[in-house]
């Protein structure tokens, strides 16, 4: 449950951030995402409330311009994800 509570923290710190202008939703879970998984290949025998930590802090400390590029990874995520539900449809 704390895990929980500590990602929801990480999203929370990702969408405060004033250079980002994010809102909470999908974007930014899959952002928060990201810098959980870059936290989790640099410190890979952590426990996942201590990754997620590590995660705060890595966004926290990260710059604006490595933080839009993640924010343009996040998004192309999603329209990739878009477009291949659209293409199962068809």
């Amino acid at each position: 449950m704390a895990e929980v509570y500590a990602f929801r923290q990480l999203v929370d710190i990702v969408v405060s951030d004033q250079s980002l202008n994010l809102r909470f939703g999908t974007v930014a879970l899959i952002l928060a995402r990201i810098y959980k998984n870059i936290a989790t290949v640099n410190y890979p025998n952590r426990h996942t409330l201590e990754t997620i930590l590590i995660a705060q802090n890595l966004f926290k400390n990260d710059s604006t311009e490595n933080k839009k590029i993640n924010l343009i990874k996040a998004t192309l995520e999603i329209q990739q994800k878009r477009l291949m539900k659209r293409l199962m449809k068809s």
